[in-house]
Order: C-alpha cells, then sequence, then structure tokens
C-alpha cells in the first residue's frame, strides 16, 4: 500500500497538488484552531485564578475589623454574604491554630482543620518576617481552586481565609469551545480538499492537451501547434513549446546551409576533412584529404584501415592513444602531430585535429576532424637547429630544456662559465646547476614564464666545483607551430663583477641608513625611526582595532652627572639605562633615545591598562637601582609620562606630545615615578613653555628684585643676619611666588644665570649698607646644584667679590642636603674651595634629606638650618619635637651653628630657646622684606615688622 501511495504522488501532478494543498490547509486550520482554542482556555483558567484571588482578598478586608473586635456575629454575617456566589463552595476563616472561627457551613465553626497543605502553609505565613498579602492557590483541578488569604495587622497574623470555588461551569465553556473548533476544522478541511481537486483538474487537462502536441511533434509532424489560451503559466509554456518548434525548424534549415558552407571553406584552405561515425564505424574523407596523399576521390574507398595502414609505425601508437584518450572524454579535443605515407612513397607531416560528439549518456557517437599539411613547416624547424648551432658559439651562456626542464642544448659559453662540457649535461635535469634553497624559486619562475613568454631575472647558477656565479638571465619560451611550449631557453651572463660592486653600495646605504635611523651611543631607534614606528602602528591599531602606549622617560638629575663628572660618566649611564630597559620590554615593542636623557617605548597590542602600570613599575625599580661606573656608585631615578591610544588620541604628534606633558607632570609630583595623561597637562604644558620664556625675558628685562628675611638672636632680639631671597615683579601679573619658577628655572638651566644674578645684586646691597655704616650680619645666599657644579662658579663668585670690594665674611652660602648628596665627593671638594675663601656654609633644609654622618663629619660646614616642616608643629607634635631636639644637638656635637627657619608663634621660639635654639628665622619677626624696608629695620633696629 506505501509503495502504490508513493507511485501516485510521484506519477500524478493532479493528485499531488490535491495532497500538497489539502495538507498544507489541514496543518494551517488545525494550528489556527488550536491557538484559537488553548488561548480561550487559558483565558477561562486565568480569570478563574484572578475572581478567586479577588474574592479571597475582598473578604479578608470585609472581615479584618470583626476580628480586631472579636466580634463572631459580625464575621458570621460577612462570611454568609460570600454564600450567594453560585461558584463557592465554601469560605472559611481560621486563626493560626487552624481551628475554624467562621464559616458559611455554621457547623463547622469551632472544629480544627486537618488538611496538612493549609496547615503547612499557615505554618510558613507565621514564620514569615514580611507581611504582605500572600496569597496563595494551594490546589487547582478542573473540579475546584483552593486559596488561602492571611489576613494581617501591622506586623500580627489575625487569621486567614480559606476559599474553595467550583470550576465546572469553566469546564463547560471549555469543552464547548474545543467541540466548535473541531467542527469548524472538519468543514474546513472539506471545503478546501473540494477546491484543491477543482484547481487541480482544470491546470492538469491544459497540461494534457500540450503533451498530445509534443507527442505528434516526436512523431514528426513538425508544423503541430500547442494551444495557448487558458492559465498564464501554462499558456507560456505552451507559447515556449511553439517557439522552440520553429527554433528547430530554423536551426534544420541553418544546419544544411552550414554544412554546405563548411565544405566550400575547408576547399579555401586545403585542409582535408574527415567523419567518423563511430557508432557505425564507417568514416568519410573530403576530396582534399585523399589528395593531401596523392590520390584522386575515386582511388581512396571510405575505409578506416586505409588511413591506419599509411600512418608512420613510430607514430601509430601515439596517434590512436590520444584519440581514445579524447573519445574517452579525457581531453577537450583531440590533436596530434604524426606522418602519413604519400602515394609517392615520402612521409609528409600532417597536424590532425578533431572534436567528438556525445550522447546524453556521455558516449562518444561521432568524431569530425581535419588534416593539414605542415611538411614545409618541418622543414623551417631543420633551419632553427643550425641557427642552435650558432647559438652554441655565443660568449654568453645559453641553455636549453624541453618542458620537463631537462638540459637539450648547452653552449661553449655555459662551459667556460660553469665548468661543464656538453656530454656531462645533456638530458639532466636544470636543477644540478641551482642551489637546493632556489629549488622552489626556479619553480615560481617557470610558471610564471609560462604566462608571460619571458622574462628576465637575478640568480644564482652552480659550478661543477659547487661555486655559486650571480647571473643575469632573460628566459624565453620555446613553442612549437601550435603555440604549445615544449621548452625553455635562457641567456646568462656573469655579473660577479656588478654584484661586488651593488653590495658595496648596499652595504654603505644600509649604513647610513642606520646611522639616520639610530641613535650612535646606545644603538637604539632614534626620533625619526620612533615616529616612523608610532605611525605605522597606529594606523595598525585603527585597522585591528587595538590599543597602543607611549611611555616618554626622563632621567632626574642626569645633566648633574654629565655637568659633574663628565660625558663619558654619562655615556655609560645612558648605555646602562638602555640596556635595562631593553631586559624589560617585550621584544616586539620598540625602544628608542630621542636624545640627551629622553628615551621612549612603544607599547602594541595592548589588552589592559594595568599591564602599563605594571610596565612603568618595573622602569622605576630598574632605574633606580645603583650604577658601578669606574669604581664609583652612581644613583639615578626616572620620571615616565604615559599616552594611550585612542584613549588620549589618534594622532601620533599628540600621542608623543602628551606623553612629553605626563612626563613633567611626574617630574612636578617629586620624580621616580609616573603618570598618565589628562588633558590638563597639555595647558600645563604650554603655560610651562610660556613661562620658561617670561622667565627668560625678565633676566634680560631686569624684572627680579630681591627681598631679605632678616635672621634674629631670640635671646637678644638682635638681628645677626639676613637670607636673600629673589622674587619676580612681573609687570602683569605683580608678584610671583619662587615656587612657580624657581623649579621651571632649574629644568631648563636659567637658574645658575638667576642664582649669579642674586649674588651679584645682594653683594652689591651687603656692600652698600656696610658703608652706609649698617649692621647687616652675614647675608645668606641659596646656591643651586647647577650652580654649584658649573666649572667657572667658583671664579665667578671671586671675580664679584672682588669688583664690589666685599669681604668673603660677610656672606653666606647655603646648599640644600639633597643637593650635596646627588654627588657627595665632587660637593665636598667645591664646598672646601669655597670654605678656604672664607665664605661660611650652610645646609638647608637639614632633615630632609638622605645625608649621613660620615659625609656630614666630612662638609666644612658652618651651620644646620633645621627645615619648616619640622617646625610648624612643634610644640604639639612629639616627633617634630624629637627630631628639632636631635638636629640641635647634632649640631652641638659637631661644633655648628643651628638656626630655626619658618618660627611664627611665640611657642615655637620658646621651644627653641629651651633647647638651645637661639637663632630663628620666620615671620614670628618679619616676612621677606624688599631692600627699602630692610633698610628700615637695620636703621631702627627694630625687629618686627
Amino acid at each position: 500500500m506505501p509503495n502504490l501511495f508513493s507511485q501516485t504522488i510521484n506519477r500524478s501532478f493532479k493528485t499531488q497538488l490535491i495532497y500538497s494543498f489539502t495538507a498544507v490547509l489541514i496543518l494551517l486550520i488545525v494550528t489556527y484552531t488550536y491557538i484559537i482554542t488553548s488561548y480561550q482556555s487559558n483565558f477561562l483558567k486565568e480569570s478563574a485564578i484572578k475572581q478567586a484571588q479577588n474574592r479571597s482578598l475582598s473578604l479578608a478586608k470585609s472581615s479584618k475589623i470583626w476580628i480586631m473586635a472579636n466580634d463572631y456575629i459580625g464575621l458570621d454575617e460577612v462570611i454568609q454574604n460570600y454564600s450567594l456566589y453560585d461558584d463557592l463552595i465554601f469560605a472559611a476563616i481560621l486563626n493560626a491554630d487552624a481551628k475554624v472561627i467562621a464559616h458559611t457551613n455554621r457547623d463547622l465553626v469551632g472544629k480544627y482543620i486537618a488538611d496538612k497543605r493549609r496547615i503547612s502553609y499557615i505554618k510558613h505565613i507565621e514564620k514569615s518576617s514580611s507581611h504582605d498579602d500572600h496569597q496563595k492557590i494551594i490546589f487547582q483541578s478542573d473540579a475546584y481552586i483552593d486559596i488561602i488569604q492571611p489576613i494581617h495587622h501591622k506586623e500580627e497574623h489575625l487569621a486567614f481565609i480559606h476559599m474553595r470555588l467550583d470550576q465546572t461551569q469553566r469546564k463547560a465553556a471549555i469543552h464547548a469551545t474545543i467541540k466548535k473548533g473541531v467542527y469548524f476544522t472538519i468543514f474546513s478541511i472539506l471545503l478546501g480538499v473540494l477546491f484543491a481537486y477543482l484547481l487541480a483538474e482544470g491546470l492538469t487537462n491544459r497540461l494534457s492537451r500540450l503533451i498530445n502536441s509534443v507527442q505528434k511533434f516526436k512523431l514528426g509532424k513538425r508544423s503541430e501547434q500547442a494551444d495557448e489560451d487558458g492559465v498564464i503559466e501554462i499558456s507560456e509554456l505552451s507559447h515556449e513549446f511553439n517557439d522552440l518548434v520553429d527554433t528547430l525548424n530554423k536551426t534544420e534549415d541553418l544546419n544544411q546551409q552550414l554544412t554546405e558552407r563548411l565544405e566550400l571553406a575547408f576547399f579555401a584552405t586545403q585542409d582535408g576533412l574527415w567523419d567518423w561515425n563511430i557508432k557505425q564505424d564507417s568514416i568519410y574523407y573530403s576530396p582534399i584529404w585523399k589528395n593531401m596523399i596523392g590520390y584522386e576521390d575515386n582511388e581512396f574507398s571510405n575505409d578506416i584501415n586505409n588511413w591506419e595502414s599509411r600512418v608512420h609505425p613510430d607514430d601509430l601508437k601515439k596517434v590512436l592513444f590520444d584519440i581514445q584518450e579524447h573519445i574517452d572524454a579525457k581531453t577537450d579535443k583531440y590533436y596530434n602531430i604524426h606522418r602519413l605515407l604519400h602515394k609517392d612513397g615520402r612521409w609528409i607531416w600532417t597536424l590532425d585535429r578533431g572534436k567528438a560528439l556525445y550522447d546524453k549518456n556521455g558516449k562518444a557517437v561521432r568524431m569530425v576532424g581535419t588534416h593539414t599539411d605542415i611538411t614545409k613547416h618541418k622543414a623551417k624547424e631543420l633551419i632553427y637547429a643550425q641557427q642552435a648551432q650558432i647559438m652554441s658559439q655565443v660568449h654568453d651562456s645559453v641553455i636549453s630544456t624541453d618542458i620537463q626542464g631537462n638540459i637539450t642544448s648547452w653552449n661553449l659559453g655555459s662551459q667556460k662559465m660553469l665548468g661543464y662540457t656538453q656530454e656531462e649535461v645533456m638530458g639532466k635535469p636544470m636543477s644540478i646547476i641551482h642551489r637546493d634553497e632556489d629549488i622552489h624559486k626556479y619553480q615560481s619562475y617557470a610558471l610564471e614564464l609560462l604566462e608571460k613568454n619571458s622574462l628576465n631575472v637575478e640568480a644564482f647558477l652552480l659550478t661543477k666545483s659547487k661555486n655559486a656565479v650571480p647571473v643575469s638571465v632573460s628566459l624565453s619560451v620555446l613553442r612549437d607551430e601550435n603555440f604549445n611550449p615544449i621548452g625553455m631557453i635562457g641567456v646568462s651572463q656573469d655579473i660577479s663583477e656588478r654584484r661586488t660592486v651593488e653590495e658595496e653600495l648596499i652595504k654603505q646605504k644600509n649604513i647610513l641608513e642606520h646611522q639616520a635611523h639610530h641613535d650612535a651611543l646606545t644603538g637604539l631607534p632614534n626620533r625619526l625611526l620612533f615616529f616612523d614606528r608610532l605611525t605605522q602602528s597606529t594606523q595598525k591599531a585603527m585597522r585591528n582595532s587595538k590599543k597602543l602606549a607611549i611611555f616618554f622617560i626622563d632621567l632626574d638629575r642626569f645633566k648633574q652627572i654629565n655637568d659633574s663628572l663628565g660625558h663619558d660618566y654619562g655615556d655609560e649611564v645612558l648605555q646602562i639605562v638602555s640596556s635595562r630597559l631593553l631586559g624589560i620590554i617585550r621584544k616586539e615593542d620598540t625602544l628608542a633615545r630621542l636624545g640627551g636623557d629622553e628615551f621612549t617605548i612603544l607599547i602594541e597590542d595592548l589588552e589592559k591598562e594595568c599591564n602599563v602600570s605594571s610596565l612603568a613599575k618595573k622602569i622605576l625599580d630598574a632605574l633606580i637601582k645603583p650604577m658601578e661606573i669606574n669604581h664609583n656608585t652612581l644613583y639615578i631615578s626616572s620620571s615616565i609620562g604615559i599616552s594611550l591610544y585612542p584613549k588620549d588620541d589618534r594622532d601620533p604628534i599628540n600621542l608623543l606630545k602628551y606623553a612629553d606633558a605626563a612626563m613633567y607632570k611626574a617630574k612636578d609630583e617629586g620624580r621616580n615615578n609616573f603618570k598618565y595623561y589628562s588633558a590638563e597637562m597639555t595647558q600645563k604644558a604650554l603655560d610651562y613653555v610660556k613661562l620658561e620664556s617670561n622667565i627668560r625675558a625678565a633676566l634680560k628685562n631686569e624684572e627680579f628684585v630681591v627681598y631679605y628675611q632678616p635672621q634674629i638672636d631670640a635671646s637678644s632680639e638682635t638681628i645677626t643676619g639676613m637670607e636673600a631671597l629673589v622674587r619676580w615683579n612681573s609687570p602683569k601679573e605683580g608678584l610671583i611666588s619662587p615656587a612657580k619658577f624657581i623649579p621651571l628655572a632649574e629644568e631648563t638651566g636659567l637658574i645658575v644665570e638667576l642664582d649669579r644674578w642674586v649674588m651679584k645684586t645682594a653683594i652689591k646691597q651687603i656692600v652698600k649698607w656696610h658703608k652706609q655704616g649698617l649692621s647687616p650680619g652675614k647675608v645668606s645666599i641659596n646656591l643651586s646644584i647647577k650652580q654649584l657644579h658649573s666649572t667657572d662658579f667658583l671664579q665667578v663668585l671671586q671675580k664679584i667679590l672682588d669688583d664690589n670690594n666685599c669681604l668673603a665674611k660677610w656672606i653666606e652660602l647655603e646648599v640644600t642636603e639633597g643637593q650635596i648628596m646627588t654627588n657627595p665627593e665632587e660637593a665636598i671638594s667645591i664646598l672646601h674651595k669655597l670654605h678656604d675663601i672664607g665664605i661660611e656654609l650652610a645646609i638647608d633644609d637639614f632633615g630632609t634629606g638622605y645625608s649621613s654622618l660620615s659625609y656630614l663629619k666630612r662638609l666644612p660646614i658652618d651651620k644646620l638650618k633645621i627645615d619648616q616642616s619640622f617646625i610648624k608643629d612643634l610644640p604639639n607634635d612629639d616627633e617634630d619635637a624629637s627630631i628639632t631636639k636631635a638636629i640641635i644637638a647634632l649640631s652641638d656635637s659637631l661644633g655648628l651653628s643651628v638656626i630655626a627657619e619658618g618660627v611664627e608663634t611665640q611657642e615655637q621660639k620658646d621651644f627653641l630657646l629651651q633647647n638651645g635654639c637661639k637663632n630663628i628665622q620666620g615671620y614670628l619677626y618679619s616676612r621677606p622684606l624688599p631692600t627699602h624696608d630692610m633698610q628700615k629695620m637695620l636703621s631702627s633696629g627694630v625687629t618686627n615688622l
């Protein structure tokens, strides 16, 4: 039965159409009915649940006041009102012990329920900390719904409502809906089947008439035309059939004309035509074909054996093989060159070409082809052979091969160049004169040569002694008369001398390029190469949605090493830094030296920003380690600025600029740390550039002034000296704090010029006051580390003293503890020279640095200045008090005087006096004063302005 059904389906379009249409219709109607029925059923269920919830909630609200009043009569009236609902089976109000306190069936009042589900739920509500309305459907079936509703007041559960509602009406409504759906489905299916049958009947009748017309055409009725009326698609099919009939009739007429024309064409070209009916094993030779081998049309019968017997014995096997290959559809066409025996006994060369026709099963049934006499062409080949003999005498190497790459000719030039004789290489593969590493290269040359027909390359050929000779090779394809490749010829010229010159030029070029793109000292990429790689990396990152990080590293206090120890030490430091940085970064990252003590690092394919911070910490830790150079231990740190692509910018110039700005921010915040770029830094960097320019202009325009802050002997209230402090009196911004311009002046080197101006100005003023009979005491002048290490400092200072007739004992030079410890050995040497000419020395900000007592003992100093950071919280801060006492005690033990700076309160003064420090400087007595105010103080003797 299944087979019969399958056959019916497969054979009848009408049946297929009816079954398909009916199946789809049944699927749609059943699905639609099921969805509607399910929806209505669910709607009725949800309505029933919602109705139960609303009623239980309503009863809870109505009962609450009666329960709180313990009025069970009123509670009974409320619950009896709910018995009026037709679908209510019962309603009950239970206390926490599951005792019935009200029921629609009054006989159950006062009894306890034994339903475990209800008791369990009531207990659960009792334990719950929440007091929301915990409605709970505890049971639902087609027969009824059970619902529990708590009654609570504030945080107390008063009682529980248990309500059961009848569901038989809802069940009946659902059954009625399903019944209607079934009726609707059956009716719709029957109607659809009828419609499908009528539709299929109409379509197949038209197709039957079209099939009848096709069968008549097959029987030879060429004028048959199908009816084109009816359904559009079938009408179009009938129209296409009619067009096909017309086309076939026209094609048949045209084929007849073409056959006649083809015979004339072959007559004009003098090509012989043959037509082999493979199925019947009969063959036709045209008169020209027969004339080609010396026979008239009637002298040579159309017998395939006649042709086969005239094929040269050496060629017959290949001819038959090529024909069979084409018959088996293994080649697109039949093609063969062979010799045929002429009537006069000579052999003629023929080019035989043909094409097979195949039936629908792929079997060859007919083969048509031509014969062309190419005897004259073969004669030309002999001439070519003679020309090849001439080529053998050419000075350059001339080598030819067959299509497999085996050597077919080898001239004397090849023998002289490579050492092989012709006999040694003939028939051997070209690989004997190729290096192993070049084999694949020559294979690619061969493919390219076949495509381009000629090729010029430079390569290496191996001599007999296995030496590689560089050659310039001109390659050409050798082809037969049908343009099919049959080999290759190459003319090679020895270019050893030229290659030597080129290699030297390339070597020099590479050296120059390396020098142009790399730092001479460290061998690292320079600014030019780094920026090129940065540009390429940003473009690559943009294409691949990757991130980059740019590090800008500047060595802290490097110039001090360079200035004090010399450039040899500085170069050693830079090389050590380069080596340490290379040991930290990955191979794919780029480390560059931009110049001086500035290094940059480009981190590609960045995954997480935390990796950047980790790398920055590693760099800081690596560079802060001591360096041993010529038996000297040097310490150096670094400041690092970091910018990120694409977070900060996408432009390489801006990324480098932002990393530079972040580096300066790191220096501002104490050095030996790193900072990420932020937009505020750009403005700050611009402000720094502007400030540096303004400082230079201020020096030129004499906008700087010297203020003096008196130093007082607190025990006698007398002036013992003063400190000269520089101030910038800008015409535009007024008085500018030293904290704003001194750090930048130190960084740019302007501090040397500024210090010298302060020394010159202060010394002139000291001399002037002494001439006026005033007693300014010692005037203390601050000395920067750059000034201290400048090569001509001592000469300049001596000249200022001499030019102004100033006694060395009138001045005191202050250096900070940190400055001395940058290079303590050199500092000690210079300070001794200052001390030798009679200038007293003071260590400023003592206690904030890291000097050791061993160095302190060797320093030729006269005074310690207690830094104001230890003074400001005296006497309340125990730690500052202990440090201050220790410094005073240390100065006493070393025979040094001591002075406290930044004293502002009487309590601070009293503490210092009690602990042996009588010299005081600070706002308690006076702020820094301009020259005329300081002169007034000296003249009046008043110590508090």
